[in-house]
């Protein structure tokens, strides 16, 4: 009973910091760029919120329907991919709760995706949401982990070449 009551207590306590991560991974014998993101669930709620749209209950039994194609509309206004000067169109293939039960992993991905050279990455994930928030990303080509990154405020867009 004690470890019940310990678990619950740590669901409830809000965490410190304000930190996403994210994993793109570029599969040119498919043509694929594929993103697995997360982020934790109460900031993405709130996130969404700020932008209208409450009482979503993301990864719960009462999870409003339309919750997918809301966190999708927010990912395109704050995340972007531009391969050769050509931004990225995506879906949402679907969410899955973290084992921590905190957080949420989205996947995304673009299909169709030619051979590039260049690529610029837009992510502002949460951070019109907490003045502290950073987002990491990394970013694999052919196999090979090429970049690593981190966004912030001042610094929510990288370019870098593919080497």
């Amino acid at each position: 009973m004690y470890f019940l009551i310990i678990f619950l207590h740590l669901l409830t306590v809000s965490h410190d910091f304000h930190v996403s991560q994210c994993e793109i991974q570029y599969r040119p014998g498919e043509g694929q760029v594929a993103v697995a993101m997360h982020l934790f669930i109460d900031d993405l709620e709130l996130a969404l919120n700020n932008v209208g749209y409450d009482s979503l209950y993301l990864c719960t039994e009462k999870e409003d329907q339309a919750a997918n194609d809301l966190i999708l509309e927010y990912l395109q206004a704050h995340f972007s991919i531009t391969l050769d000067g050509k931004v990225m169109k995506y879906a949402l293939l679907g969410k899955e709760v973290s084992e921590d039960l905190m957080g949420v992993w989205c996947y995304i991905e673009a299909l169709d995706v030619p051979p590039f050279s260049s690529a610029t990455i837009r992510n502002e994930v949460l951070l019109n949401t907490f003045d502290d928030q950073k987002n990491i990303v990394s970013f694999e080509y052919l196999g090979v982990r090429k970049k690593h990154f981190l966004f912030d405020r001042k610094d929510p867009v990288q370019n870098f070449l593919i080497e």
